[in-house]
């Protein structure tokens, strides 16, 4: 099970705002540290709470990023998640190219290579805390059945998107979402050294291109940070709601909006004092 992550990255990766290509705008102060509250809002604490904490991270960014910042992701990741974890700073190029490459250097021995679900997971995103579990449990539903391709694309419709305005010291509204094929926690399951890889395919012609497993259900298995530095800036739907008013086994799920239930009571209350 690996889960890959690219933080501001400067290189091909489908990622096509204006500061994915000027290093000026990537690697400012204002946005790194913008970008570092987000993921350790959302992401680190998504992956922490894991019931099956069986599994491997690699978060990708840029050797260009300046010095300090590259130590506090080092030290944001590899302190908490010890042995279970990489961090690479490369020079431009695509990045699925090098998560392909990071498969390919852990299993070029002789001997079999193992089925492997590799998981895409950005930086501002976050996974349910059974996702690792159902994933794992789909893929060997799924194993038997590969056929001649000899591998699938594993897709989670439903999730959350959580809806910021212009930084975290406001609280997020949520609304549920389902989307086909959405590249949140999408898996290529396949040999753990396997050419494909998330970040080298296209979501949005997935099916057209590749097979593909839609596992579908009642349980949101993501949460999509909508927020000033996306890529894309999507239209805001409709029937948001506060993040209070999930239903407790939904945030318990989900630790990352927890902290926004108690900053959204203290606003409450400075609004009513």
């Amino acid at each position: 099970m690996f889960i890959q992550t690219r933080f501001s990255f400067l290189g091909r990766s489908g990622w096509k705002s204006e500061a994915s290509q000027d290093p000026a705008l990537l690697f400012s102060d204002e946005r790194l540290e913008a970008r570092f509250a987000m993921f350790e809002a959302m992401t680190v604490p998504s992956l922490l709470a894991q019931g099956d904490d069986d599994f491997h991270w690699d978060v990708l960014s840029s050797e260009q990023m300046p010095a300090r910042w590259q130590r506090r992701l080092r030290e944001m990741v590899l302190d908490r998640f010890k042995g279970r974890a990489e961090v690479h700073f490369e020079p431009p190029a695509k990045a699925g190219r090098y998560f392909r490459n990071y498969q390919a250097r852990r299993f070029d021995g002789d001997g079999a290579v193992p089925l492997g679900a590799q998981v895409v997971l950005d930086d501002d995103d976050a996974l349910a805390t059974d996702y690792v579990a159902r994933l794992r449990n789909a893929g060997a539903e799924a194993a038997p059945e590969l056929g001649e391709a000899g591998y699938t694309y594993l897709s989670f419709p439903l999730g959350y998107w959580v809806l910021f305005g212009k930084n975290l010291r406001t609280a997020p509204r949520v609304v549920k979402m389902r989307e086909r094929c959405v590249n949140l926690g999408l898996a290529v399951l396949g040999p753990a050294n396997f050419a494909q890889n998330p970040y080298l395919t296209a979501h949005r012609v997935l099916r057209r291109r590749h097979p593909v497993r839609f596992l579908c259900g009642a349980r949101p298995m993501y949460l999509r940070a909508v927020h000033g530095q996306n890529d894309s800036v999507p239209a805001r739907p409709d029937g948001a709601v506060q993040v209070s008013q999930l239903p407790e086994h939904q945030l318990a799920r989900f630790p990352s909006l927890r902290p926004f239930v108690a900053l959204e009571a203290r606003s409450k209350g400075a609004s009513v004092a």
